[in-house]
Order: structure tokens, then C-alpha cells, then sequence
């Protein structure tokens, strides 16, 4: 605060304040890329990619990108972990909160989930693919075709 009292520029504190980016995670995170299939439901253009590794980070970065929705996850050994974001506008506009929509996954899927409206998670047993599919027929429902 003070800093910013004689002048000092917000923004380019917080970049100072940014530490680096491991060499691991930016590959996952050009990897999450590399991987995002889009979908579109009306204006909303909504993102599933597939990692084994920094689930959440990815989900945000994609966010960045420009998605208004985004899922990532991972599946080992007949169980899965996903993640979700979403931009506060989608959670205003169209009352959208991902920890219930997680916490539908995990009820559905034996796991466990939860989170806050725009960031979410879950975890359960079995097939990725599936936990798609649920997540896709859910988000018809509330935002439509």
C-alpha cells in the first residue's frame, strides 16, 4: 500500500511479484492447449482438455485463453480427478455454480466433490469420457443448446 501511496504502479508490482513458472507446469499448460476440444452453447464457449498434472492451473489458464467455461482432468487406474473454472459473468448470468455442479458429479460417480460458483473439483470412479458426457448433458440443461 504504500508503494502505491507515492506512485507506484499496481500492475507492474503484482508482475514483480509473480514468481516463475516451473518448466513442468508451462508444458502441461501448452499440453492442456494442445489437447482443448471446444463446444459451444449459445454465446458460451465452454473447453474439456485431458492431463495427468496441474488439473486447476490448467482449467484457469484456459479461462485466459478466452473460454467461458473450462474442465480439466485426469484418469488413472479406473478413477478420475477434474477440475473446473468459470468467468464470474457466466456464474451471474446464468446461475451457474461449478462446486454443485461437482458435487452432482461425485454423487453420480462415487467421489467426492465441491467448490465455490467458479472453481470447482471432483473426484469419483470411473471413465473420464462419461464424467463428460454428465457434465455436458448438466450444462445443456442450465445454459442451453
Amino acid at each position: 500500500c504504500e508503494l502505491i501511496k507515492h506512485g507506484a504502479d499496481y500492475r507492474k508490482l503484482l508482475e514483480l511479484l509473480k514468481l516463475p513458472e516451473d518448466r513442468s507446469k508451462r508444458i502441461a499448460m501448452l499440453k492442456a492447449a494442445q489437447r482443448m476440444e471446444l463446444k459451444a452453447f449459445n454465446d458460451y464457449l465452454v473447453v474439456f482438455s485431458e492431463l495427468s498434472a496441474f488439473e486447476a492451473d490448467a482449467a484457469s489458464a484456459l479461462l485466459r485463453l478466452g473460454a467461458d467455461l473450462s474442465f480439466v482432468g485426469s484418469e488413472e487406474k479406473g478413477e478420475f480427478r477434474i477440475s473446473g473454472r468459470a468467468t464470474p459473468e457466466i456464474c451471474e448470468t446464468k446461475g451457474l455454480h461449478l462446486g454443485m455442479l461437482m458435487q452432482e458429479v461425485a454423487k453420480t460417480f462415487e467421489g467426492s466433490g465441491g467448490g465455490h460458483a467458479g472453481a470447482a473439483s471432483a473426484t469419483g470412479k470411473g471413465n473420464l469420457g462419461e464424467v463428460k458426457k454428465f457434465i455436458l448433458k448438466r450444462l445443456q440443461e442450465i445454459l442451453g443448446s
